[in-house]
């Protein structure tokens, strides 16, 4: 796609805020300054939708359904700019206890003996695995201390 996307670890007072009023995802997102709203963040660069295709198509729909920013709801908030995707607490925990066998050598396996494709039905030649997914215990240390202390999961693109 070609957009960065970077995901959020946001306290759930913080959340609160955002939902209240949409723009302070400014804040969270670092476009406005604000003392108090710095955030744990962690970049999936330009490869967001590769990265999830092969999550989900490899053993892990659950997560790929959760992070689809194409997924986005109406209970998502809206920000100019941005595609916003908000994850609760609880399905972040499912994010993590789905993702807690996967690796980067059994994604690439699997990826390449199915066939998984890019964002544009392409397959994904092997050298390219470890730029989608080679961060994969990197994405889940991040997942696993934002559900371990509550927080949600904000993620955007732009």
């Amino acid at each position: 796609m070609g957009v960065l996307t970077t995901a959020y670890s946001v306290p759930p007072a913080m959340m609160k805020k955002v939902k209240a009023d949409h723009d302070k995802l400014g804040f969270v997102l670092g476009d406005v300054e604000g003392k108090g709203w710095e955030c744990e963040s962690f970049s999936f660069d330009k490869g967001f939708e590769e990265r999830i295709g092969i999550l989900g198509d490899n053993g892990y729909p659950k997560t790929r359904e959760a992070l689809d920013l194409e997924g986005a709801g109406e209970d998502d908030p809206a920000y100019d700019g941005y595609d916003v995707r908000v994850v609760s607490p609880a399905t972040l925990k499912k994010i993590v206890k789905e993702l807690a066998t996967a690796t980067f050598e059994d994604l690439k396996a699997k990826g390449l003996a199915k066939g998984t494709t890019d964002y544009y039905g392409k397959t994904i030649p092997a050298d390219m695995y470890s730029y989608y997914v080679g961060d994969i215990e990197e994405m889940k240390a991040f997942f696993t201390k934002a559900a371990t202390a509550g927080h949600w999961l904000v993620l955007a693109a732009a």
